[in-house]
């Protein structure tokens, strides 16, 4: 396993070019271009192989925040694997009882049509806590179909893995090609230029009221195949509340790592919002990198408890069910009712009468009532992506 320190990741997986670029978008050529060399067309997809150079990555990071007194601390660690298609993101924060430990928030896996997702409970709400018989318990699991998330990961930030999403939400991670594609097709203007060192696309709506954003301005390094190494996203005051000034959210890489098949990935990345006065600043590095080379095991092995509960929305009919795994982490048995489900609750509680078991009446009723509100959300929260999908189109 290859490891480093201080090494930032800007990879997402790679979507299909589409048209050439130059003729959809009617390109601008800035000062120092040469038209027959440089184009919109070849810049791109020289990005877009180097996205696909990268098969296989596993990265432990750290996100950190400026030290009042000087220096960087720690404030959110998060892991990242990716094999093929196969894709996990673990996000750990601080454990508030042990200072020196920490405590897993969120742990999800993309493998084919199915998202596992593993996700902390809040403490203190009807049923959330109740009769808790270990750590792992403090946990709820959802299995969910893949079809219309929205990727990447939100705690890893969405320009360095080669995606780009503006701090308004507008464009929630979107992909190099699929921005200057839209927009071109808003009848905004794309305009690229060259230096000495780096290529620079430039994107200016043409309503910048309508559209939210003033300018995008993104610096490409070609010694690092074109890899996004600067991206500044300027932003007008907002018409109500705060920020009452234009501002800036400005990712920029400081240097790239690569592998001797033409992979890169950058090396610590640092981020600025002026929305805040002073302004905020963060940095990603990682501690622990492995690139285009066998995966430890531990890296992509998602196991779920033998007789968790698990909320199962990956269903051909789209209704939602209640699965408690097996012991070879497959789903043992699904109930479609509650009330079959509460009655299995109230055999195994039966069953365990004699064992001191963990659950009573009152951990069963309050568990209930958590699945209830639980499937009641998810319904609601999908058919209102749905509803929102819909709209859109």
């Amino acid at each position: 396993m290859r490891s480093t320190t201080r090494v930032a990741i800007c990879l997402w997986p790679l979507l299909i070019a589409q048209a050439p670029i130059g003729a959809v978008y009617g390109q601008e050529h800035g000062a120092g271009a040469d038209s027959a060399e440089l184009s919109l067309d070849r810049v791109l997809d020289a990005h877009e192989a180097t996205v696909a150079a990268v098969q296989r990555v596993w990265a432990k990071a750290e996100m950190q925040v400026p030290r009042p007194g000087g220096g960087w601390k720690p404030v959110l660690w998060l892991e990242w694997a990716r094999d093929g298609s196969i894709e996990r993101f673990r996000t750990l924060r601080p454990d508030p009882e042990n200072p020196e430990g920490r405590i897993v928030e969120s742990d999800e896996l993309f493998r084919g049509t199915q998202v596992w997702r593993r996700i902390r409970r809040i403490p203190g709400g009807a049923g959330q806590n109740a009769g808790l018989a270990s750590a792992e318990e403090a946990y709820r699991y959802l299995i969910e179909p893949a079809a219309g998330r929205n990727l990447p990961h939100p705690n890893l930030p969405e320009a360095l893995l080669l995606r780009l999403a503006d701090p308004q939400g507008r464009f929630p991670g979107v992909t190099l090609r699929e921005l200057v594609r839209a927009f071109a097709e808003k009848q905004g203007r794309v305009a690229l230029s060259s230096a000495e060192k780096a290529v620079s696309i430039s994107l200016i709506p043409k309503d910048a009221t309508a559209a939210g954003i003033k300018k995008v301005e993104i610096e490409l390094d070609p010694q690092a195949g074109y890899l996004v190494r600067k991206v500044v996203w300027h932003m007008p005051a907002a018409d109500e509340g705060e920020p009452a000034h234009d501002w800036q959210y400005q990712l920029e890489v400081v240097r790239f790592d690569g592998d001797d098949a033409g992979a890169y990935l950058p090396v610590e990345v640092h981020s600025t919002n002026t929305a805040t006065d002073p302004a905020s600043h963060a940095r990603l590095v990682v501690t622990e990198l492995v690139l285009n080379e066998p995966l430890p095991n531990e890296a992509l092995d998602f196991r779920i408890p033998a007789g968790t509960v698990v909320g199962y929305f990956d269903t051909p009919d789209g209704k939602p069910r209640i699965a408690v795994w097996g012991a070879n982490n497959k789903p043992e048995r699904f109930f479609s009712k509650l009330a079959d489900f509460q009655r299995y609750l109230e055999s195994q509680e039966a069953a365990r009468a004699g064992g001191g078991s963990a659950f009573g009446t009152a951990a069963i009723l309050g568990l209930l009532m958590a699945v209830l509100l639980w499937l009641a959300y998810r319904r609601r929260d999908r058919q209102d992506s749905r509803s929102g999908s819909a709209a859109g189109t």
